[in-house]
């Protein structure tokens, strides 16, 4: 799902695509599932996901109209950060992730009507932003998407640091010079999880002309970030009703030199910050037996010797997360012997023996 602003972002042409299939037969002027000859086609092949093409098979058709928008001037214009994670539906200032939850920022700069702007440099220094907050935490970067900027035309230049020294790059020139390489350097490091803040250079066409922007031109990037693994340290005490939830708290910079009425003016301005919280991953674990269980005051009774087998069930209750490296412990009760060469695991419906598993 794209915003209205998303017509400034990718352009005011939009393309439509569309596939239909027939489940009555084949259609008088039906296609095979091949995408037909429409720009996307590669896109709406085999649409029936069977591994096929269809061929044969008249039961497809296929449609695109182009449409063109006037947008609004109202969209959002200037400088600004947005932050999702895969179960939001759009960007927005505040979020929650899970441990080990991936989550990305996009980086918005649009520029106003009647205005044309050079030098464009965005900076992204990870997570340092509102220092007086110290119930923090931070996560780590694992990747950078500038393909918007790119499409441009411009050979746009990714500079990396590991510092963990950064100031207010608004006011500290030093900090946005990107020809300090004790600072910065366009070479990523081999753990992309010491990157401590990015710098795009937007300043020149990839014919190494300078790039001017337009007026209500827009460059977009998206930075991938991933949360900590552990976060039993950040999360709320339950025996108090104060919130002592711990966020992820992130700015940006962008340089411009804009002109506007002849008049150009140089500046480093920083965007206003987004929020990240950090919540614990939604899983539940129930526990049955055979022989029944009963309660504490009637318990169940099992003869000597008898069998007594135990259920648990682990559930994933996330809707867009896979959770990983899942630990279940499980107390055998004083006086019962565990029967290993029985352990069976069951995923999706499949059993295993865990005996088989520790042979392989």
């Amino acid at each position: 799902m794209y915003p209205w602003q998303s017509i400034f972002d990718f352009g005011e042409t939009i393309l439509n695509s569309a596939g239909y299939q027939s489940l009555d037969g084949d259609l008088a002027t039906g296609r095979s599932d091949d995408g037909g000859t429409i720009r996307e086609s590669a896109m709406m092949t085999d649409l029936d996901q069977n591994g096929s093409n269809g061929e044969g098979d008249k039961s497809f058709m296929y449609a695109e109209v182009q449409v063109q928008f006037t947008p609004v001037t109202a969209a959002e214009m200037g400088f600004s950060k947005r932050v999702k994670t895969p179960t939001d539906t759009a960007y927005s200032t505040t979020t929650t992730t899970v441990s080990s939850g991936s989550y990305s920022y996009q980086l918005r700069y649009g520029l106003g009507e009647n205005a044309s702007a050079k030098d464009v440099v965005i900076y992204d220094v990870f997570e340092v932003a509102q220092p007086s907050q110290t119930n923090r935490w931070k996560g780590t970067f694992t990747g950078l998407d500038i393909s918007q900027i790119t499409a441009k035309g411009i050979d746009a230049k990714v500079y990396y640091s590991t510092s963990t020294s950064f100031g207010d790059l608004a006011t500290d020139a030093n900090l946005t010079d990107l020809s300090n390489t004790a600072l910065w350097s366009t070479s990523a490091p081999s753990d992309l999880s010491t990157v401590t803040a990015i710098a795009i250079d937007c300043s020149t066409k990839t014919d190494g002309t300078p790039y001017e922007f337009g007026s209500r031109e827009v460059a977009l990037a998206y930075v991938y970030m991933e949360a900590p693994e552990q976060v039993d340290d950040y999360l709320d005490d339950p025996d108090t009703t104060v919130d002592e939830g711990s966020y992820a708290y992130n700015s940006a910079y962008v340089h411009t030199v804009t002109r506007r009425d002849g008049v150009e003016t140089e500046a480093t301005e920083e965007c206003p910050s987004t929020t990240v919280g950090l919540r614990a991953p939604e899983a539940s674990i129930q526990k049955t037996s055979d022989v029944a269980t009963g309660s504490k005051e009637s318990p169940a009774v099992v003869q000597d010797g008898e069998t007594l087998t135990y259920h648990v069930l682990v559930s994933n209750d996330e809707t867009a997360i896979t959770l990983h490296d899942v630990i279940v412990e499980d107390t055998i009760p004083t006086g019962l012997l565990m029967d290993e060469e029985n352990i069976t695991y069951t995923v999706n419906g499949t059993s295993t023996k865990v005996s088989e598993l520790d042979a392989n």
